[in-house]
């Protein structure tokens, strides 16, 4: 048994060798005497000749390694996803040859199933199985878009891969929501939105209640979850309060994130959810979620959200 987990490398400094959800899943499968390998995007190597395809990492064939966890990615970096779908197709293939000692992929089923991890594939497959979602507007030049007539104010405008924003505040590099709420087309001249390309953006309408919510799901069972209220602005993350939630006494949110694992197939997810006329619409989805929040922010009963990612497939 040998586990590999493969990130992205973080672009701004944290405080140990790897992120917090690095550093716990690897206390957990230290505490499981479980042998891993953790490996960035990067090392990944994809050889493809008339003989047929060898995918390396490390230099290590990746059949040598037993359970296979994707973390981090770059989003706008769509070649990142295009390489977890070859390798989910990959093993697929490896399995069917050799059943006996079959390699298991975190989320193999969801990977396939999205030719594109982006917001405007996963609205599109929300819409196509009746989930509620927010509502989105789009066009390939979307520098027209925001300036059609059917778009009301307030709206928000994001990045559609969902990448976030690099800035340098006080001397430090920050990361922050590619996000920007518009009260009119001025807005479009706001700070660090002024300068981007808008052909990369999305509208979606502005939910004026300042809470979402985040609830994990693995097999199928949601199993803990949290709210996020806005304190500083519009934006949730980060900036906001942060309570659990109890799930027995939110059967809405519950079922909505059950419904949601369901359609892209997930062994283990986080669902992000807003409330819309008295029901969870859905925010956005991650199939590679934080749990820094949940494990440090919150009060109540710890769930080791580490041991439950290493446990979902």
């Amino acid at each position: 048994m040998n586990y590999l987990i493969l990130d992205k490398r973080q672009r701004v400094e944290t405080k140990g060798k790897y992120s917090y959800v690095l550093t716990r899943l690897i206390e957990e499968m230290e505490a499981m005497s479980i042998p891993y390998t953790i490996a960035y995007n990067e090392e990944i190597e994809i050889e493809m000749t008339e003989g047929g395809t060898k995918i390396y990492v490390q230099g290590v064939p990746i059949e040598e390694f037993s359970h296979i966890f994707f973390r981090g990615m770059r989003l706008d970096k769509p070649l990142e996803y295009e390489t977890r779908r070859i390798i989910a197709d990959y093993i697929d293939q490896y399995n069917l040859n050799n059943p006996q000692s079959p390699i298991k992929v975190q989320n193999i089923n969801s990977i396939k199933k999205l030719d594109y991890y982006d917001k405007i594939a996963i609205t599109y497959l929300c819409v196509k199985n009746n989930i509620g979602i927010i509502n989105t507007y789009y066009r390939p030049s979307i520098s027209r878009n925001v300036k059609h007539e059917k778009i009301q104010f307030p709206s928000i405008v994001k990045q559609y891969a969902g990448e976030n924003d690099l800035r340098n505040i006080d001397g430090k590099d920050t990361i922050k929501k590619n996000v920007y709420l518009l009260n009119s087309h001025e807005d479009l001249n706001q700070e660090y939105l002024k300068d981007k390309n808008l052909d990369e953006y999305i509208l979606q309408e502005f939910i004026q209640s300042g809470e979402d919510f985040r609830v994990f799901v693995s097999r199928g069972k949601a199993l803990a979850g949290f709210s996020r209220r806005a304190t500083k602005n519009f934006i949730t993350v980060s900036s906001g309060e942060y309570s659990k939630v109890d799930l027995n006494e939110r059967n809405d949110l519950k079922t909505f994130a059950e419904k949601v694992a369901k359609v892209f197939e997930a062994d283990f997810m986080a669902v992000d959810m807003m409330m819309k006329d008295g029901q969870p619409v859905l925010q956005e989805i991650s199939f590679n979620p934080g749990f820094k929040a949940f494990e440090t922010k919150t009060n109540g009963e710890f769930i080791n959200m580490a041991k439950i990612i290493l446990e979902s497939i």
